[in-house]
């Protein structure tokens, strides 16, 4: 045997220890546990919109819609990384090896985000290049490998880390990269089953992070026996991902392979979806009611789709039927959703947009009672009347009597009800209110109003009709006059009309913002100040022509929970084309205390309506589940 050939025999038992064996250095371990990010999302998303029913009243369901578009980029990049050992097992087909590396590099288009890295395997791993998108560097780092001679040292490192680590570094500034990693080496010499174990875990780990592995093996290496046992490529084949291993005189198909994941990349799908919502406290599913059916646990719903395409749109519907009043989450936070794509990778968490919903109480309809019926009084009894004789001068015949009266009988009395139903019982009418009217002087309400002048002009006009259909000047009604922009001005509550009528001026100032619970609260605390008349019905009636801005509409909407708690009537009034009508509808009492004005004429005939309903027609006021 030639000296160089028993020096290589010598030097298999040690170059295992070093070389072959993937037990992982607490190295790699420690920088993955610093945060390196782990297998890549799908580049797959989600864009959700979602919907539900507000104002709800307690005893009935309320419904849920989750609109879902599924999205994909038009290519993904493709990162690969080429493992190609050099130790002395390569010896008599090392060059075998780098020209498989150089016709799989060559397969590639290089086009935008494809890069390629190389890394080394001998008696220790070594990053020979980055990934590059330079072509030529690849080329030319794979020429310069030659055959590791150098004495192994016992010791164990994990060069499937060394690809795995470069591969994490450049996934920082890539959308969701295609990952490979091109293992190009010989299997486990005898003697060292338990280092091929640590080889299969760590290739699972790789795997699992949704990079493929592809192995190319000579299975016709001259070493000869103990060094390399028949059939050791069958090492290299348990490495790689199913359907990824190729002998060394079939490296052209894996090159044809690299071509293939690369297509993958450029025509990635959206496969499946799944939604799950976490429904808070206060709300249970009604069973049956979703489309699709979620599974259920048991607050907990899983929508799921499959065959999908990009930018398809699905919806999830179900129903909730609440158990408490007020303003109550719908969600927790933790509801969101998921795509997997085409390549089997999860998109990252979407999250559902979180809601409050304002649950009032039930509208209960009831009989009105109807007053007893008075009962007939009984027939009093006919007087007999006897004949009276009439004095004659010569005597007659008696007269016949007539027949005596009989009583007719009367009926039997019956009660008549009428099947009235009213949403709860009426109850008299206070005869006066105090009133709150606000008004929007946000900058929008300058806008033109057609012949009124401007939108605040065509409010200042209506609120002025609304002034005059009041019971004012000591007749028992008081008004205060205030507009909002980012903060309130209020005149307190006054019985004289020219006092409203001036505050119309004072008071209603235009600028900037829309803060919508500020004004309610300034009216809430002017509608319980000492100003206030006992007996008299507590009133806001709010103009905007937005939506709240520089508030948030869950603290708008508490403000407005909070008036209405205080026994207050909340009408809101929407002028113009550009107001939120669910936002405001939620603000009022009831559905019907919200109106729209779609321009000025029509904002003078919703405030007599208004006025109209201060106590409401017929001396009666209709509780419709204040």
């Amino acid at each position: 045997m030639r000296p160089w050939k028993r020096a290589a025999i010598v030097a298999i038992g040690l170059f295992m220890a070093a070389a072959v064996g993937l037990g992982a250095l607490p190295r790699h371990e420690a920088v993955r546990a610093q945060g390196q990010p782990g297998e890549p999302p799908s580049a797959c998303g989600v864009r959700i919109t979602e919907t539900a029913q507000s104002p709800a009243w307690i005893c009935a369901p309320l419904g849920v819609t989750v609109t879902l578009q599924v999205t994909r980029p038009q290519a993904l990049p493709l990162h690969v990384v080429f493992v190609v050992a050099k130790h002395l097992l390569m010896y008599d087909h090392l060059d075998e090896a780098k020209a498989a590396a150089r016709d799989a590099a060559n397969a590639l288009s290089f086009g935008p985000g494809t890069r390629v890295g190389l890394v080394t395997l001998s008696v220790q791993g070594r990053t020979e290049l980055e990934l590059s998108d330079d072509k030529s560097k690849v080329l030319s780092a794979i020429n310069r490998i030659k055959l590791d001679q150098v004495r192994p040292e016992a010791r164990y490192y994990d060069w499937l880390g060394d690809a795995e680590d470069l591969l994490a570094e450049a996934r920082t500034t890539a959308l969701s990269p295609v990952e490979v990693i091109v293992l190009i080496s010989t299997g486990c010499p005898n003697g060292y089953e338990s280092y091929c174990q640590r080889q299969k875990a760590s290739a699972s780990r790789v795997q699992g992070k949704g990079i493929t592995v592809v192995g190319i093996c000579n299975p016709n290496a001259t070493i000869p026996p103990p060094a390399l046992p028949a059939g050791h490529c069958n090492d290299i084949r348990g490495l790689a991902s199913s359907g990824s291993y190729y002998d060394l005189r079939q490296a052209a198909r894996a090159a044809a392979r690299l071509q293939e994941l690369e297509r993958e990349g450029a025509a990635i799908e959206p496969r499946a979806l799944a939604l799950t919502e976490l429904l808070a406290p206060g709300f249970a599913y009604v069973p049956g009611s979703g489309r699709p059916e979620p599974k259920v646990n048991p607050s907990r719903l899983l929508f799921e789709w499959s065959g999908l395409s990009a930018d398809q749109v699905v919806s999830a519907t179900y129903r909730l039927q609440p158990d408490a009043e007020g303003l109550r989450s719908l969600r927790l936070s933790g509801s969101s959703a998921i795509v997997l794509d085409s390549l089997q990778r999860a998109s990252a968490s979407v999250r559902v947009p979180t809601r409050t919903l304002d649950i009032r109480p039930c509208l209960v309809a009831s009989a009105t009672p109807t007053t007893p019926p008075t009962p007939t009084p009984a027939p009093s009894p006919t007087t007999r009347m006897s004949p009276t004789a009439s004095p004659t001068a010569r005597p007659s015949a008696r007269p016949t009597p007539s027949p005596e009266p009989q009583a007719s009988p009367t009926p039997e009395p019956r009660a008549l009800y009428l099947p009235i139903l009213t949403r709860r019982l009426c109850k008299p009418a206070r005869a006066h209110s105090d009133i709150v009217l606000l008004i929007d002087t946000s900058s929008s309400m300058a806008q033109p109003a057609g012949s009124f002048g401007s939108r605040l002009d065509a409010a200042r006009d209506a609120a002025r009709r609304f002034i005059d259909l009041l019971a004012l000047d000591g007749a028992g009604d008081q008004v205060a006059l205030g507009g909002f922009n980012a903060e309130p001005t209020l005149g307190p509550l006054s019985d004289r009309r020219d006092a409203a009528l001036r505050s119309l001026d004072s008071e209603i100032r235009l600028g900037s913002g829309t803060r919508i619970d500020r004004a309610l609260e300034a009216a809430r605390s002017e509608l319980s100040s000492a100003r206030a008349r006992a007996g008299s019905a507590p009133v806001i009636v709010l103009l905007t022509d937005g939506q709240p801005e520089g508030g948030s509409e869950s603290a708008t909407l508490a403000s407005a929970l909070e008036a209405r708690r205080a026994g207050i009537d909340i009408f809101a009034v929407g002028f113009g084309d550009a107001v939120n009508g669910d936002f405001l509808r939620q603000l009022a009492s009831r559905p019907d205390a919200y109106l729209h004005a779609p321009d000025a004429e029509a904002l003078r005939g919703v405030y007599e309506s208004i006025a109209g309903q201060l106590p409401c027609p017929g001396g009666l006021v209709w509780e419709l589940g204040r």
